[in-house]
């Protein structure tokens, strides 16, 4: 990075690493982009690795320090390609999730990953649709529709594949649903936030993260990590 972070950040960022460390979650993550940082080229990096995107971006995305990138008229591409050799996110052992805050609330633009029509795959997280239903996909073809309470697109939101007919939906760390919608074959594509394949959803993202299957007990860990790290880097906590 050409610019450091303040110490308030740097001690954010170190915060957010051991709490992940001491909850076990850093072992299974293949990659952690935090958008809501201190500098546009910090948050397009993955954090685990400190590479770069060859692309980062479609369009313009803006940044605003300690807030978080919009993805409107642009969208991010994230590091992550699920195909990629040494993975640990595989077809029946994987998670997704991602950081928003609020601007696009309710929409049928599914948020964030990718999708294809053929052969039918998807890894695809849809916080709220207008109908205010949580709809996702963790590689798998069809698309799963949850009805949970209070619906909203401000959260931390993460989908889950255990096994082949296993996946879970969650929102800032606790269960909201399960599929047993059959895994698909993994499809060479790179997870992005704002553009999946039918339109630019315009969200507020903080982070994004992917990697292998976790429990419950560390998708709750992950969630409230990055709940921490965001409440220190924001701009009212300075």
């Amino acid at each position: 990075m050409t610019v450091p972070p303040s110490t308030n950040n740097a001690d954010a960022i170190d915060g957010l690493f051991k709490a992940l460390k001491a909850a076990n979650v850093l072992a299974d993550l293949d990659y952690l982009q935090v958008y809501q940082a201190h500098d546009a080229q910090a948050g397009y990096r993955n954090w685990l690795a400190n590479a770069v995107n060859a692309q980062e971006a479609s369009g313009t995305v803006p940044f605003t320090q300690g807030v978080g990138m919009l993805t409107t008229p642009g969208n991010i591409f994230t590091w992550f390609n699920v195909t990629a050799s040494g993975n640990k996110f595989t077809r029946d052992s994987a998670h997704f999730g991602i950081a928003t805050a609020d601007v696009d609330n309710a929409s049928d633009v599914a948020a964030a990953g990718f999708r294809i029509a053929s052969p039918a795959y998807g890894v695809t997280i849809n916080p709220r649709a207008s109908d205010g239903s949580f709809r996702f996909r963790i590689n798998q073809g069809a698309e799963t529709v949850l009805t949970p309470p209070d619906p909203t697109a401000v959260g931390v939101f993460a989908i889950d594949r255990s096994g082949p007919s296993a996946g879970k939906a969650y929102r800032n760390g606790v269960l909201i649903g399960s599929t047993n919608q059959p895994s698909a074959a993994l499809q060479g594509m790179v997870l992005r936030m704002g553009n999946v394949s039918d339109g630019v959803r315009g969200l507020l993202f903080r982070a994004s993260f992917a990697g292998r299957s976790m429990s419950d007990a560390k998708h709750a860990a992950m969630a409230a990590a990055l709940s921490t790290y965001s409440n220190k880097v924001s701009p009212s906590a300075a």
